[in-house]
């Protein structure tokens, strides 16, 4: 997956990028320290390309995961993360998989 982004200069010593939901802020002060903050600002539009193959490797890596999770022993842990993981390529599919 790709996403778009670019730093925006607003003056010498600050720059944005539009981010999920907002912009991402940095500010470099004259004595050297750094900021960098999320300023909300849901109006503009996150532009996100994906790449030929990308949702059919994700659903190769669902199939995957789902044989692995039989597995009995298969330790609390990681089984907690492969869960967590199989969500979100389940959302991605959902979202991405019908364009």
């Amino acid at each position: 997956m790709k996403i778009e982004f670019a730093w925006e200069v607003i003056d010498a010593q600050t720059l944005r990028a539009k981010v999920l939901g907002g912009w991402l802020v940095r500010y470099h002060s004259p004595t050297g320290s750094v900021a960098l903050t999320m300023v909300p600002d849901p109006k503009h539009v996150w532009t996100v390309v994906i790449p030929t193959g990308e949702v059919e490797r994700a659903r190769e890596r669902l199939e995957k995961l789902e044989h692995n999770l039989q597995d009995p022993y298969i330790d609390q842990s990681i089984e907690a993360e492969m869960r967590a993981e199989l969500d979100h390529l389940r959302r991605f599919i959902d979202h991405h998989g019908q364009e």
